[in-house]
């Protein structure tokens, strides 16, 4: 944040125009879009003339969310593939404040412990060869949901590898919505994950801030969507991402000279950034139009996107509105 404010403050000060790239993602936070890190950038979009760029990260296809609906009914059982060589792990579970449940974590050979989510608080356990500890939170100013926040960390080598099992059963269930994340990126194993997990909702924050300009990964050689790429939700309200550049073997400069191959979605993000600062050269430095940034490159950028075989419908959570192409963003 205070790195934004100093590059937003300079392009104020020096009467220019900015394209800020953020090639970075986080799981941490509900993901609702209104995060403390996602309403100062949505903010600072509009100080000056900017546009900010984010990625969508490369969560989509790692099993590392679930998102269900509880009900008076039922409990809801998942489990989590814990693999070799975690020595700290954690997970955080967003509910709405006035629901409860009855939250139960087991250990692969069926030792357990439960906690009634219900309000506020911290506890702490001794399970599976981890210290857990579990912390209730009530809502903030910037989430309107309850944070359940599961710290697991190693008392000796490791964490117990196998199957843990989470277990909510329903107490009083009003809206029953429940979302649970897992760290992003190299934080844990490659193979600690849910073995059924959500795939949509999985763009890391701050890309699913509204205002910002949210980037997903394709492949350009064969056209199609990168599985890794970040999914926004299935809310035709919230459409992230807003569209896709090539993330997929991007052929780029390497630390120390020469070339390297690279995959990602913090490489598909530059494509855009850059492309949001020709839109603005051409419109604000060359005096074609003095309003070119924000929403106006957004919505630009949306219009040209083209379309890929692979998707029938558009707007969709995977593409957004389609792959970047510059010369059909230009106003006609």
């Amino acid at each position: 944040m205070m790195a934004v404010d100093f590059c937003c403050k300079m392009a104020a000060e020096r009467g220019q125009p900015l394209a800020l790239n953020l090639s970075y993602g986080t799981s941490y936070g509900n993901h609702s879009g209104r995060s403390l890190l996602d309403t100062y950038l949505d903010q600072m979009v509009y100080y000056g003339r900017n546009n900010i760029v984010v990625g969508a990260g490369n969560e989509g296809n790692l099993n590392r969310h679930i998102q269900f609906r509880l009900n008076e009914r039922e409990s809801r059982i998942f489990e989590l593939n814990m693999a070799e060589g975690e020595r700290n792990m954690g997970f955080w579970c967003y509910s709405y404040w006035q629901d409860s449940f009855v939250f139960t974590l087991e250990a692969p050979g069926g030792a357990s412990q439960s906690v009634v989510v219900s309000g506020t608080g911290r506890q702490q356990w001794m399970l599976g060869g981890a210290v857990i500890q579990v912390y209730q939170r009530e809502p903030s100013p910037y989430v309107f949901q309850r944070e359940l926040l599961v710290e697991m960390t190693a008392r000796d080598s490791q964490i117990q590898s196998g199957i843990w099992r989470l277990t909510f059963e329903p107490v009083q269930v009003s809206d029953g919505l429940v979302e649970i994340w897992l760290p992003s990126g190299s934080n844990i194993g490659s193979q600690t994950a849910f073995f059924t997990g959500t795939t949509e909702n999985t763009v890391t924050i701050p890309g699913t801030a509204g205002n910002v300009i949210t980037v997903g990964a394709y492949n350009a050689r064969t056209r199609t969507y990168a599985p890794f790429s970040g999914r926004g939700p299935l809310d035709s309200s919230r459409i992230k991402p807003d569209l896709v550049a090539p993330g997929v073997n991007v052929r780029t400069t390497a630390v120390g000279g020469g070339v390297t191959v690279v995959s990602g979605t913090s490489f598909a993000t530059p494509f855009v950034t850059g492309a949001s600062a020709l839109l603005m050269e051409w419109g604000i430095v060359r005096g074609n139009d003095p309003f070119l940034y924000g929403e106006k490159v957004k919505a630009y950028l949306r219009k040209g996107g083209r379309r890929l075989p692979s998707e029938l419908a558009y707007p969709n959570p995977r593409l957004g509105y389609g792959a970047l192409c510059v010369a059909d963003s230009l106003p006609k």
